[in-house]
């Protein structure tokens, strides 16, 4: 990218282009409870998608988790993944 921006912007503004025809990739959801099995459904690197993490508390308690939760799964698992906890 640093060496041709130019042609890194021409193909950023395409990929940007082509995003919403693209098909959305599936959510498995786990509650907060159960972030061990979540981590070893992850561990597995067969998943394609994102993980959900349902939590029941503030938005600060919820990012400190997400925090540890990735590093846990950074130690668990070098596949790339979307490991997401939301708050509700």
């Amino acid at each position: 990218m640093l060496e041709a921006p130019v042609a890194a912007r021409a193909l950023l503004d395409e990929v940007q282009a082509a995003l919403p025809s693209l098909p959305k990739l599936p959510t498995v959801s786990y509650e907060m409870a159960d972030v061990n099995a979540a981590l070893d459904y992850m561990a597995r690197g067969t998943h394609v998608g994102k993980i959900l993490i349902r939590t029941h508390c503030t938005l600060r308690h919820a990012a400190a988790t997400a925090t540890a939760t990735a590093t846990a799964t950074a130690t668990a698992t070098a596949t790339a993944t979307a490991l997401v906890v939301h708050s509700s």
